[in-house]
């Protein structure tokens, strides 16, 4: 599904194919008892190219963990023909209802998960253990089927042709912030019936940043950054911070409304990087 939504810049939005903090580390864990297979269809823990239809497909990767009931799986068993498929295993035997959760490094307690501060940039979309999923299976036998939990932001970057040599520095970081300084990080209420995160208030969560360890940017070449957010309305809009090694930084505001839909990814159109001011907070 594809559509263009009229705003003072335009922006494509596709769905996710769904068939169904500081960085966190996913840990997880063998000595298997009982097993769950999971299968995605067309959606994927990992960014594919774009399909003809506008959706784009997503993918295990490896490495990938679930929790069930706040148990962490061994890492994910790929299916070698189809990617969308991976055998998960438990060193407990599951018992129904049963809350599923990926990746399990988010699980915080029985209803709440983390979502961190800090995602990792990867030039081959979503960097791994960044695109949180849930699902709800009531008794054994029935298939897994995981559903999103927030939405995505792409943006399209190029270096300016018309770029000064502050402009050149690689870039450091993404900052993405609501317009009214809604929380996006930090701990949500979970509802595994419904696929819902409601805000848990933290004066921590209301920035996310995405490491983008010195990316380069080049002017024949865009380069694609995909930041997870909360799905909701952004009643104000969001803005967009972009920092260079150098610390040369220029912004992007959106000031009217955004809805942004579990599993759809938002698209900008591209955009030249030209900073426009400086700023010392060059961190993460």
């Amino acid at each position: 599904m594809k559509r263009l939504i009229k705003l003072p810049f335009a922006i494509a939005v596709v769905m996710l194919a769904v068939s169904c903090s500081a960085t966190q580390e996913n840990v997880c864990h063998s000595n298997e008892k009982s097993s769950l297979v999971v299968d995605l269809g067309n959606s994927r823990v990992t960014l594919g190219e774009k399909q003809s239809d506008g959706r784009i497909p997503l993918r295990w990767s490896e490495g990938d963990c679930i929790a069930a009931k706040g148990k962490s799986s061994s890492a994910a068993h790929i299916d070698l023909e189809r990617t969308d498929v991976a055998t998960f295993n438990f060193s407990e035997a599951l018992t129904y209802p049963c809350n599923l959760l990926y990746p399990a490094s988010f699980y915080k307690n029985a209803t709440t998960i983390t979502l961190p501060l800090v995602q990792m940039y990867s030039s081959k979309g979503l960097a791994a253990n960044t695109l949180p999923m849930a699902s709800c299976i009531t008794s054994e036998g029935e298939a897994p089927i995981l559903k999103h939990l927030v939405g995505i932001v792409h943006l399209q970057i190029k270096a300016a042709e018309d770029a000064v040599a502050d402009d050149l520095y690689p870039i450091r970081k993404i900052v993405f912030e609501g317009g009214e300084k809604e929380q996006l990080c930090g701990d949500f209420e979970i509802d595994y019936e419904s696929n819902t995160l409601t805000p848990i208030s933290s004066q921590d969560g209301k920035k996310i940043t995405v490491d983008m360890m010195s990316t380069s940017l080049s002017t024949a070449e865009i380069t694609d950054v995909y930041i997870v957010v909360p799905a909701r309305e952004y009643s104000s809009g969001y803005k967009i911070t972009i920092v260079n090694t150098h610390g040369g930084a220029m912004s992007k505001t959106k000031s009217s409304s955004q809805t942004l839909h579990r599993g759809e990814v938002v698209t900008m159109p591209v955009f030249e990087f030209k900073h426009t001011h400086y700023t010392l907070d060059v961190g993460i």
